[in-house]
């Protein structure tokens, strides 16, 4: 069984039992995180004493010092999970399993947020190519609908990710000279910047599909990234966006 069918499976199933047991109004996102946790300690990496860590800090989604800067203690960025051995008593292994999460009816499931999920798993992906790196999705089928009806999964053939589960794999890529990338993405890209960070022109992933597939209340769906571009972003073709002076510009604390 494919990683992002197991996790669109065992969500899914795990949100109609819930509801079946009249416990729907419990769903939260920190419920929901709880439940991957569970799914993600199901598999095995190579490392045997590989376990599951939450909020893991991994370098490869750090910000980078300047040269000569001092690098300040300021709050690191998590990846929601990863499977890796790191008992701090022996060097640290390869993350073998490393995913992002989102519950569709969060204040944080947002266009900005939910693609800068997807840049973390990009940018993991690169450092660590062996790793698995899932993006998963679950809520209420109408904020789920919602989402799905937005960027990045609705636009041109080229710059949309994939739903359908029955899709190998499908290419994304930011186009600098789209109106709609710029409105949905250049606050994100310019926050990734803003913490030295290079942010690839696209990536290639494939979906599970939406879980359970006939009507149901709750559902889950999950994608893998598969590889990376090489290329990266020019910051000049992304600049930080227009705002009123009243707010200040985006950084990359701000992208959850």
């Amino acid at each position: 069984m494919k990683n992002t069918r197991r996790f669109a499976e065992a969500l899914g199933s795990w949100m109609h039992f819930e509801a079946c047991c009249f416990r729907a109004g419990l769903f939260s996102e920190s419920s929901f995180k709880a439940a991957i946790g569970s799914v993600a300690s199901s598999l095995h990496g190579d490392h045997k004493a590989a376990r599951v860590h939450a909020d893991y800090p991994l370098p490869a989604i750090q910000r980078v010092p300047v040269v000569g800067e001092k690098s300040g203690g300021g709050r690191k960025k998590n990846v929601d999970f990863a499977l890796i051995y790191d008992d701090k008593r022996m060097p640290v292994s390869e993350p073998q399993v490393l995913i992002e999460a989102k519950w569709a009816g969060s204040s944080h499931c947002t266009v900005s947020n939910l693609m800068a999920d997807f840049v973390r798993l990009s940018l993991m992906k690169r450092a660590h190519p062996d790793a698995v790196c899932l993006f998963v999705l679950a809520g209420h089928v109408t904020n789920i609908n919602a989402v799905l009806l937005r960027r990045p999964f609705k636009g041109e053939r080229r710059d949309t990710l994939p739903v359908d589960g029955s899709i190998s794999s499908k290419k994304f890529k930011f186009l600098h000279r789209d109106a709609e990338h710029q409105k949905a993405f250049s606050g994100l890209i310019s926050a990734f910047h803003s913490s030295n960070l290079n942010v690839p022109i696209g990536f290639s992933a494939t979906s599970s599909g939406i879980y359970p597939p006939s009507p149901a209340k709750f559902k889950a769906i999950a994608w893998e990234v598969l590889g990376v571009e090489e290329t990266n972003l020019s910051r000049a073709e992304w600049p930080v966006p227009k705002k009123d002076k009243s707010k200040k510009a985006p950084v990359e604390e701000d992208i959850l």
